[in-house]
């Protein structure tokens, strides 16, 4: 019986079995890069732009409107309203306005003196209001509290007296106004001031800040101080009456810092403080 033959395979090896295992590696590899991918990207989504979305928003303010309304700028010393104001806190006469306004270090609405308010008030409205005949209704008082000190601010209307100096003004039962009767002048005030505002500044819709310098005059000389029984003191060396002029010599002044607040009620800027700053 003749002996099986080996059989013998000439040429190459069968590739079949190594391309299986060369698939089955490309195939790991592509499932374990998706795998990775989808980490980073979730990483990347998740956190990093979480993070970034984080920073972004507290470094950003979130209301650019109330930082511009913050903003404090300069105003012309001759604006119309820094004048308005300015002079709606001086138009007065005869009042002893050195004891209301410049007597202490600092000074607020409600502290203001009773005859002081009820002349500035009068002036106030005859100043703003027509009138031809020379007279001052309680109503036009009234309006002339709500410009200088806002709607919340309570002052009782005088009635029953004159109220003024030079002119003195008489109150009229039926009419229920204040007649002006130029023939009367009351002024025993022996003491001027010269004013002028050095510098003022304003937030929109909140406040205005007007820096003011002061000199009082007494017996042709000059004085930065006065007290309480208006006596002036610190009297400023080398400046004459003759041709002052305040600006020339703010440096030798003291200088009184006025705030406005804005009053939403009445859209106006009203007084608020007065305080020596210098």
């Amino acid at each position: 019986m003749a002996k099986k033959k080996d059989v013998v395979t000439v040429g190459a090896p069968s590739l079949k079995p190594k391309r299986k295992h060369i698939f089955g590696k490309i195939l790991l590899t592509l499932i374990i890069g998706i795998c990775l991918g989808g980490i980073v990207m979730y990483y990347y989504l998740d956190i990093y732009m979480k993070d970034d979305k984080e920073s972004v928003n507290t470094s950003v303010p979130k209301n650019n409107t109330n930082s511009n309304e913050e903003k404090e700028v300069s105003l012309p010393n001759d604006s119309y309203v820094v004048k308005r104001l300015i002079t709606g806190m001086h138009f007065v006469d005869g009042t002893n306005i050195e004891k209301a306004l410049y007597v202490n270090e600092r000074t607020i609405a409600k502290d203001l003196p009773g005859d002081f308010l009820d002349n500035l008030l009068l002036k106030e409205a005859y100043r703003t209001e027509s009138n031809f005949n020379e007279e001052v209704k309680v109503k036009d008082l009234e309006q002339a509290r709500i410009n200088l000190f806002g709607k919340n601010y309570e002052i009782i209307i005088p009635t029953d007296k004159e109220v003024g100096s030079c002119p003195v003004f008489k109150y009229n039962t039926e009419k229920r106004s204040y007649k002006r009767d130029s023939s009367e002048c009351n002024i025993t005030n022996d003491i001027s001031i010269s004013y002028d505002v050095v510098e003022a500044r304003i937030i929109e819709n909140k406040s205005i800040t007007i820096y003011e310098a002061v000199a009082f005059i007494k017996d042709d000389k000059i004085y930065k101080k006065i007290d309480g029984s208006n006596n002036v003191s610190d009297e400023v060396k080398d400046v004459t009456t003759d041709g002052f002029n305040v600006l020339d010599n703010v440096k030798k002044l003291n200088q009184y810092k006025y705030t406005f607040t804005y009053d939403k009620d009445s859209n106006n800027y009203v007084f608020n403080s007065i305080e020596l700053v210098k």
